[in-house]
């Protein structure tokens, strides 16, 4: 799926700047410190000014048969030393196949060529990424969330350091040394072709691959608690990254959905990372979306875990294990009241389903799924094989004692879920309040238990 094209350009062609503590950048262990005598120099010439003189000609290049925009006479420097467009556009990363993004037409704008430069830096070690002026801030932003969207390997919470301006028309950017330890590892690809080897062979709907590898995920790897609750993955990315949620098997949103991508990409699902920004504190949040069986639903198995650290060590917290899971395909609308759904990064990926078909993913893990019209409020509910509503009341009618049904709507409107969930009991001498044992009106999900 090509993705959504944002590029800001600056137009301007002169930018004078004051040239505050600047000098010439020798060695990453210059530029990482600054020396008390830089400091006064620095002050010494604080008023000097220099000139810097955008060239905004944007020149096609062939590499290999993709083509990037580039500001040819304006080379992108990684650890402080120009390499040539042509090289590291060339570099072929172990993760290429796995990019939910890839562009079939092979035409790749600016954007799209800062955020293969930091790829290649963050996967071959170098600590300083140097970004001409050309490439104005915006875009940079832009080309940052790209990066942590299109590769599971490389996390969205930590991914760039503090850039600094510096006189010869440059924006400096630090990389972690952390992350680059995860993202140019190898060994998440190796655990997952195992996991993928291990998957039956008589699964052969997208929907049945992805409820087996979600599965799969959900029990055997457990959420970091104790790092997510003292913010230690700040420090150390292990918890952040796709290492760790497949190496280590214990790790934070943004490791868990970056091994769903990945493990979802090899089943051949189209797969990619969705994150938005709290709507009630600073924290963010990281999930999936996925194309399965051509219908494209949200994945969050981070909030589907059942299993969890809560120190340092190895001992795991495991509470009772879900009768389903509630995160596993549902619409994007579910996340509207905890997550800003406005966020630029949520521009970048393709909006979910509004209702659900006979082959919707969502049968894998409810028993009925329930599609409401918004004008009308009228409804009809379905099997695979298709019923209307009477016949759903039918079914929660056959329901042996003990026995539990779920049933997801695809849009709950003005209450009507509530209103369904009054409903006249449909078992003689019961309450709703014993009938309805589950109700989530985000989730649009009600489970029915017969007494």
């Amino acid at each position: 799926m090509k993705k959504h094209r944002h590029t800001a350009l600056a137009l301007a062609l002169l930018m004078v700047i004051s040239c505050a503590g600047c000098s010439d950048k020798e060695t990453p262990a210059k530029k990482a410190s600054a020396h008390a005598a830089d400091a006064a120099s620095a002050s010494a010439a604080s008023d000097e000014v220099f000139t810097y003189t955008f060239d905004t000609t944007i020149e096609t290049l062939d590499v290999n048969g993709r083509k990037f925009e580039v500001y040819k006479n304006k080379p992108i420097r990684f650890d402080f030393k120009d390499i040539p467009y042509e090289e590291w556009l060339a570099y072929e990363s172990p993760y290429d196949e796995f990019d939910p993004y890839n562009d079939e037409e092979g035409v790749y704008t600016l954007t799209d060529t800062v955020t293969y430069a930091i790829r290649y830096a963050y996967e071959n070690d170098i600590e300083y990424l140097d970004i001409p002026f050309e490439y104005d801030t915006a875009l940079i932003d832009t080309a940052w969330t790209y990066t942590t969207l299109l590769w599971p390997n490389i996390p969205d919470a930590i991914t760039m350091s503090t850039g600094e301006s510096d006189s010869d028309g440059y924006t400096t950017i630090s990389l972690s040394d952390s992350v680059r330890k995860c993202a140019s590892s190898v060994e998440p690809i190796e655990a997952a072709k195992k996991i993928i080897a291990d998957m039956p062979a008589d699964l052969t709907t997208d929907a049945e691959k992805a409820y087996y590898l979600y599965d799969w995920v959900c029990k055997n790897i457990a959420y970091d608690q104790y790092h997510a609750d003292n913010n230690i993955g700040i420090v150390n990315a292990g918890p952040q990254s796709l290492y760790g949620a497949l190496v280590d098997k214990r790790a934070v949103c943004d490791g868990i959905a970056g091994a769903l991508q990945l493990l979802f990409e090899m089943a051949g699902i189209e797969c990619g990372k969705v994150c938005a920004d709290s709507n009630t504190d600073d924290s963010g949040h990281v999930w999936n979306y996925a194309v399965v069986d051509g219908e494209v639903w949200d994945f969050d198995a981070t909030w589907d875990i059942y299993r969890y650290y809560e120190s340092e060590g190895d001992e795991i917290t495991e509470e009772e294990a879900p009768s389903t899971y509630s995160w596993f395909a549902v619409s994007r609308s579910a996340k509207g009241k905890e997550y800003s759904l406005t966020d630029e990064s949520i521009s970048l990926v393709p909006p979910t389903q509004d209702s659900f078909s006979e082959k919707s993913a969502a049968m894998m893990t409810d028993d009925i799924c329930v599609n409401i019209s918004e004008q009308s409020q009228s409804y009809s509910g379905f099997e695979p094989i298709g019923s209307e509503v009477d016949d759903v009341i039918d079914r929660i009618r056959e329901l042996k004692s003990g026995e539990t049904i779920s049933i997801r709507f695809n849009f709950a409107s003005g209450g009507f879920m509530c209103t369904f969930c009054q409903m006249d009991p449909v078992f003689e001498g019961t309450d709703n309040a014993e009938l309805i044992t589950y109700f989530d009106s985000d989730l649009e999900l009600i489970e029915i238990t017969a007494p």
